[in-house]
């Protein structure tokens, strides 16, 4: 804990007053100071500004904003709406590019093979993750 004395602090107002950053400020003055020492300071001593109020109305109603819809995954294909292959119960570290991620309750991922481009899921894991809506 630094001892703030009469002469620290007037320095510390006069590089305040010269524009300098509170990184440079405790650079100059030394004495293990950090630029949040500098700043806490500056604040007890009320020489920071205080930031502009927002100007905002928070009594008045909100105007919506448009959200973009939610983009939809694309159907499998009908090869797909058979009863998927068994998951092939892949190791983290053997995951490659074209294996399922989904996570299964082992530790292990699916394993099985991704159809699109993009896509960390299976067709049948997509569906599973993603609702159409």
């Amino acid at each position: 804990m630094i001892s703030w004395d009469d002469s620290l602090v007037e320095q510390l107002k006069v590089l305040h007053r010269r524009g300098l950053s509170f990184g440079q400020i405790a650079l100059k003055l030394g004495r293990g100071l950090t630029r949040n020492a500098i700043g806490g300071k500056l604040d007890r001593l009320k020489l920071l500004k205080s930031r502009p109020r927002d100007n905002r109305d928070y009594g008045a109603p909100r105007t919506q904003k448009r959200r973009k819809a939610p983009s939809k995954p694309v159907a499998p294909s009908s090869a797909s709406s058979a009863p998927p292959t068994p998951e092939l119960h892949v190791n983290f570290f053997d995951l490659k590019r074209h294996h399922c991620r989904y996570p299964l309750s082992d530790g292990t991922f699916c394993g099985r093979k991704v159809q699109r481009v993009r896509t960390a899921f299976c067709p049948h894991h997509e569906l599973v993750c993603y609702r159409a809506e």
